[in-house]
């Protein structure tokens, strides 16, 4: 399948969240061989000889680029260590199935742990002061603590602990538009609550 109006960058992000890239780092060939599954002429070798292997330079090239981006990094890591989503680049794989015909952006199949965490982690939500009070519109008194509590932050919250908090709780609530929305629209905020 040839996606021609969908960028290297944008394609190299999609095949990292189709591998989990919004929870874990992921190796370069994995998102590789995703990359190819989803447009299998893109990525290959240009000399006729070698045009059934995947050019892992391309990808590489590809995912810098979408870590470099101007405009907000699709993607934090490297070679060596993988690579995983940020929130920019999680936001942008949830807006963009239109672009892929719905043919990809398949959420993995939830383990029974996984399933059990993301029913407490909700019924934590819910029963945050965050949450009653954005339900019933009183955003305006929202305060710091009602934030940290969402977000889960204490004096022991580093910075990258947060960063990965926020892109799992809106990976794992993209379908419940009140605590996603609640989510994304503090999500900036709180990261002035983390000194580490």
């Amino acid at each position: 399948m040839i996606l021609k109006k969908i960028k290297n960058i944008e394609l190299v992000t999609i095949a990292l969240y189709e591998m989990g890239g919004a929870r874990k780092f992921i190796d370069t060939e994995d998102i590789a061989v995703q990359a190819d599954r989803i447009d299998n002429e893109r990525f290959k070798w240009r000399n006729k000889k070698y045009k059934e292997f995947i050019d892992k330079g391309l990808i590489i090239e590809s995912l810098n680029a979408a870590r470099v981006r101007k405009i907000g990094a699709f993607v934090k890591g490297n070679d060596k260590q993988g690579w995983i989503l940020t929130t920019i680049g999680l936001d942008f794989c949830k807006s963009s199935k239109h672009k892929f015909n719905g043919k990809v952006i398949r959420k993995k199949r939830l383990s029974a742990v996984e399933k059990k965490y993301i029913l407490r982690e909700e019924n934590r939500i819910m029963n945050t002061d965050a949450y009653k009070k954005y339900l019933s519109n009183d955003n305006k008194n929202i305060t710091s603590q009602d934030i940290k509590n969402l977000f889960k932050v204490n004096d022991y919250t580093s910075a990258k602990d947060l960063d990965k908090r926020i892109i799992d709780l809106l990976d794992n609530f993209k379908d419940q538009d009140q605590i996603y929305q609640l989510i994304n629209n503090y999500k900036k905020e709180v990261k002035k609550y983390v000194t580490r």
